[in-house]
């Protein structure tokens, strides 16, 4: 618990200093507004990409056989946990029967939002037992460049879980 605090205080410490330790003054002419190109770069041309921007590097996806929820068990619910490089979401995809699986439809950044999108997919057969069912699934997105500020955790298209670091 300590270290995760720890890292969790450093990684607030280096966000907010971010820009706070660079040279001001332009002397030799060729700085410019952050992300601006110099002035005498042809208009069109691209800037090149930041290697420190957050990306998504790998995703992994990984569910349980469905099984029947009893009365006390929680489903339709996803917690978050943010780790040095990845974000990890754990969860319980309610279903109508436990025959039902479930896959990852997506694992996206908007802005700085990480969406990730859990539908169940269809049971093999029509032959199921009759009970109001849950699929637990884990999924780990790696990231490089940082961490995303937000997650937001959907279940066949409905946001469940929005979790703020």
């Amino acid at each position: 618990m300590n270290r995760r605090r720890l890292l969790e205080t450093l990684a607030a410490l280096a966000a907010g200093t971010t820009g706070c330790t660079a040279r001001s003054g332009g002397e030799s002419g060729d700085e410019t507004a952050a992300g601006s190109p110099p002035a005498d770069t042809p208009a069109g041309t691209p800037t090149p990409a930041r290697e420190d921007r957050l990306r998504i590097v790998d995703r992994s996806f990984a569910a349980a056989d469905g099984e029947c929820a009893g009365g006390t068990d929680t489903i339709g619910e996803a917690a978050v946990e943010f780790g040095a490089e990845t974000v990890r979401v754990d969860g319980r995809l309610g279903t109508p029967t436990p025959c039902y699986g479930a896959a990852l439809r997506e694992a996206s950044l908007d802005g700085s939002t990480l969406v990730v999108a859990v539908v169940r997919t269809s049971p093999p057969s029509d032959a199921c037992v009759q009970c109001l069912g849950a699929v637990p699934y884990d999924a780990t997105v790696r990231f490089a460049g940082g961490l995303p500020d937000e997650v937001t955790v959907e279940h066949d298209g409905e946001a469940v879980t929005t979790v703020r670091r």
